[in-house]
């Protein structure tokens, strides 16, 4: 089994972002926070990033804010909210973070996604009116689970693009 990991390239990394020598105001907007548990799962994520204060999450308009001691922190959380399973359109300092994606030029009849943000129901039934016209499984303990999604000829980036549209972070697996 090989992985394609989406995602793993930040260009904030590389300098896209100016460094500063204060607090860095940061936001992700589009970030799927259908209830409180996606909320707290969110604050907890970011509880464990040293440094980061004032984290706020709107979930009426799928918002999360939060300041970081410096730029280097900011990249730290914002790589937690990604493995967390969250993505939105991030910003550091008003300067959008490109989330760079490897293009998944593959089509199969099932693609399997890691790491995908599902603590409820009310996710799960998110990710289910995403995908109406094929099978979307569900499995695993705690917050992050796999989904296999089931149909014919599905396009792999077709998939990754309409999970992150909805503010889910994934890894796309090919088997």
């Amino acid at each position: 089994m090989r992985q394609l990991f989406a995602a793993v390239a930040i260009l904030a990394a590389a300098g896209a972002v100016r460094a500063t020598d204060g607090e860095v105001k940061c936001k992700a907007d589009g970030v799927h926070l259908c209830c409180g548990k996606c909320v707290k799962s969110v604050q907890a994520i970011l509880g464990k990033v040293d440094g980061i204060t004032k984290v706020n999450c709107d979930q009426a308009n799928k918002a999360v804010t939060f300041e970081a001691k410096d730029k280097k922190t900011a990249d730290e959380a914002v790589a937690a909210l990604l493995n967390g399973g969250f993505i939105g359109k991030m910003t550091v300092d008003g300067k959008e973070i490109p989330i760079t994606n490897k293009e998944l030029k593959f089509k199969a009849d099932e693609i399997s996604v890691k790491n995908v943000h599902v603590c409820c129901g009310q996710c799960i039934k998110a990710v289910n009116a995403l995908f109406k016209d094929v099978k979307v499984t569900v499995s695993g303990p705690g917050p992050q689970k796999d989904i296999v999604i089931s149909g014919k000829n599905l396009d792999a980036d077709e998939v990754l693009r309409t999970l992150q549209s909805a503010g889910f972070h994934v890894v796309v697996e090919k088997k």
